[in-house]
């Protein structure tokens, strides 16, 4: 049993396209899903140690710019070309967005080419580029040379209010003690009933081996 969760947006700005969706989206993958009920119980276990008599508490998420480009990959050791390979790219990520793919060798970034000497420096200005304007990616992609670009316009993430009920926990947790205590309950009256039952037939087994039968 996890805590029941609500949340409110506090953002005035959002569109109301995306502001929809936010409100409207409830599904998360198996994976995130698992993450987010560990988190929402270690939240309430560390709570419940600090200060067990709060009821509920809220967490205020202040808005924020996700500047993480959305990729990640292995330096391709070979000179021809050298760059990065492109390994994973995450969904709705600007990496995606500008075009990027698996397998990809990404080779510059507005037009400064990847070398030993400079990868490691150029690789982080992913994570720095100026909000509103075009940049550039190089890539080699099944032999052929492509440069994709597009203006920086990272992922924005909304305010909002995230209220825990930490008392909804402890409901859920009392309720299920009593049913199950309900259920032991029941299976050993059942198990009490037939085991009188085997020795009234026992009884009437032998009451029936004394007595002449007509």
């Amino acid at each position: 049993m996890v805590p029941a969760v609500s949340y409110q947006l506090t953002s005035s700005n959002i569109p109301i396209e995306q502001e929809q969706n936010l409100r409207t989206y409830n599904k998360l993958s198996a994976e995130l899903n698992f993450e987010y009920n560990q988190l929402m119980l270690e939240i309430f276990d560390f709570v419940q140690s600090k200060a067990p008599e709060l009821e509920a508490i809220t967490i205020n998420h202040q808005p924020k710019v996700n500047r993480r480009f959305g990729l990640a990959g292995a330096i391709n050791s070979a000179e021809n070309p050298f760059g990065l390979i492109i390994e994973t790219i995450n969904i709705d990520s600007t990496a995606e967005q500008i075009g990027l793919k698996k397998a990809d060798i990404l080779v510059k970034i507005n037009g400064q080419q990847f070398s030993r000497n400079n990868i490691k420096q150029l690789l982080p200005t992913l994570a720095t580029l100026p909000i509103g304007e075009t940049f550039s990616i190089t890539v080699k992609r099944m032999g052929q040379f492509i440069t994709l670009q597009q203006k920086y316009q990272p992922v924005s993430f909304v305010a909002y209010n995230l209220t825990i009920d930490l008392a909804s926990k402890l409901r859920a947790d009392i309720n299920v003690a009593s049913i199950a205590e309900m259920n032991r309950s029941r299976r050993l009256s059942t198990r009490l009933r037939h085991g009188s039952g085997e020795i009234v037939e026992m009884r009437n087994d032998h009451r029936s081996t004394d007595t002449p039968r007509y």
